[in-house]
């Protein structure tokens, strides 16, 4: 079988951190050593394997609160400037990024107010061992004002990751899994889309030889609104990587920064036609693993800067398609040497200033006026199921009494049957979950109750408390996942919502309102 190699997008270089001053550690050189002897094993039986300066970071540190590093991008692409703009802007439209990496799950406490569970395609355990994908999260996502470029968002929940794993811990993978991932993402993200969302998937991988398979994938992704973005390449050669040039993706190199802050091309940073634009991607302080903060270098971090940039402009100009997303991006794109666009940083760099303060412009004809123009605009006349994902609740219970409080973390998925739009039914579900949980608790009388109970009756509760509010709709819980301090999550579907016959009224919980 012919050979198919895909590195994920990462070079560390051995340079100072410039305003940064940080020293290099001794013990990095010899680290690389280690990890290229096992890519050289992993080469000879997978068909993906990582890079071995996407395993290893320059500099690790475990500082909580790590305010005297930065991620220079904040500034250089004028986030920092432009929070209280953000801020202020009401009708901001919500956003999924999907991270095709090494991670189904992002535990980093940084990233907790973003990050979604997401989905293993390799076949182990959801959580990110290799970290490449928790780094290009926090990019994005992180909760800290000097490390993720989408802060503002995160914290008025405007901005999900959901995270795809589709390389495995050691840094290897296969063709059939990248592809595999890419199908099922793109048929579970269809009900954010049908809710408004914008859709936008970051991959910040690639390799020389193309996923023929992954052609038409992206073109279906395209015309179900979604932006696709991936890194250019590390070698510093002059043709993109794929799936980078693939014609329905965005293809993203990196910029460098010297010691007088001037930035340009970084020389490893591939090029050419497909190129579209650069993004800060050497030495990027970012989130790590267990809990720690790291610098790491490549075009794969140039890639979650840009697509940060495309989400914060899609999510403010929220009336906008995301083609006039794209095409605003690119019109107001910041030119970069040499002159307009072309093959070594494309249309530029992107500060988001330009691409605030300006309004996108519309792309093809103006929508046919409705049928009956006096209808409510808030109904449409066909009565359907809509299916919606409600994460991030939070409820607590307790056996006997409140005294012993258990909190629990509450995902639901609803169906509900609405003849309303569906960005009206999604706002009025949230009203609906925030009035009932983190003001609700259960109080159970058997001290054999578990998790797996506060899931039973967490559901029939909160169905109950929906269905009584009147002239809405009709709600049904297709699933709910509830997880507990410790980690142990049970998950129990609709049609399993059935109360035992043997359980006793005295073992009945109660539904008690918190203060």
């Amino acid at each position: 079988m012919k050979r198919f190699l895909i590195i994920l997008m990462t070079v560390l270089f051995a340079v100072p951190l410039f305003s940064q001053e940080i020293e290099i550690p001794r013990s990095y050189e010899r680290q690389i050593k280690r990890q290229s002897k096992k890519v050289e094993r992993f080469e000879e039986k997978h068909d993906v394997v990582l890079d071995p300066e996407a395993t290893i970071p320059l500099l690790q540190t475990f500082d909580n609160n790590p305010s005297a590093l930065e991620n220079w991008g904040i500034k250089y692409l004028e986030f920092d400037q432009y929070r209280e703009k953000i801020k202020a802007k009401k009708d901001k439209r919500k956003v999924l990024i999907v991270i095709f990496d090494t991670a189904g799950e992002l535990k980093h406490p940084s990233l907790l107010k973003a990050a979604l569970k997401g989905y293993s395609y390799t076949g182990e355990p959801l959580a990110d061992e290799h970290c490449h994908a928790t780094h290009v999260a926090g990019i994005m996502a992180s909760d800290f004002t000097n490390i993720g470029l989408l802060q503002v968002l995160i914290n008025e929940g405007y901005v999900k990751l959901l995270p795809a794993k589709i390389l495995h811990n050691q840094g290897w993978g296969d063709k059939p899994e990248i592809i595999a991932g890419v199908k099922d993402i793109l048929n579970k993200v269809q009900v954010y889309l049908d809710n408004g969302w914008l859709v936008i998937f970051n991959n910040s991988w690639g390799g020389s030889q193309l996923i023929e398979e992954l052609v038409p994938l992206y073109a279906e992704a395209e015309k179900k609104g979604i932006i696709v973005c991936a890194a250019s390449g590390n070698n510093g050669s002059s043709q993109v990587s794929n799936p980078a040039s693939i014609k329905n993706v965005i293809a993203v190199g990196a910029l460098q920064q010297n010691e007088k802050g001037e930035v340009s091309r970084a020389p490893y940073s591939q090029y050419g036609e497909a190129l579209e634009f650069v993004a800060p991607g050497s030495n990027i302080y970012s989130t790590y693993k267990n809990g720690s903060f790291a610098f790491l270098s490549g075009t794969s971090m140039g890639t979650p800067e840009e697509v940060a940039c495309l989400a914060i402009t899609g999510s403010y100009h929220s009336q906008n398609t995301p083609l006039e997303i794209v095409s605003h991006v690119r019109k107001n794109a910041r030119d970069l040497p040499p002159v307009d666009k072309d093959i070594f940083t494309g249309y530029g760099s992107t500060p988001i200033g330009n691409l605030l303060d300006n309004i996108p412009e519309k792309i093809g004809d103006e929508p046919d006026d409705p049928e009956d123009p006096g209808q409510d605009s808030m109904v449409i006349k066909k009565e359907r199921i809509i299916t919606l994902p409600i994460n991030d609740l939070q409820m607590v219970w307790g056996i006997g009494s409140f005294k012993d409080q258990r909190p629990i973390r509450v995902d639901l998925v609803l169906n509900i049957t609405s003849d309303r739009l569906a960005e009206i039914t999604l706002d009025k579900t949230l009203e609906i979950a925030n009035s009932f949980f983190g003001h609700t608790g259960l109080s159970f009388s058997d001290k054999k109750a578990d998790v797996y109970d506060a899931a039973e009756w967490t559901a029939r509760f909160f169905h109950r408390h929906a269905n009584e509010i009147q002239d809405i709709y009709a709600l049904g819980i297709k699933q709910i996942t509830v997880t507990d301090k410790t980690g142990r999550t049970f998950i129990r579907y609709g049609e399993d919502l059935k109360i035992s016959e043997n359980v006793r009224f005295e073992d009945i919980p109660i539904l008690t309102q918190l203060k």
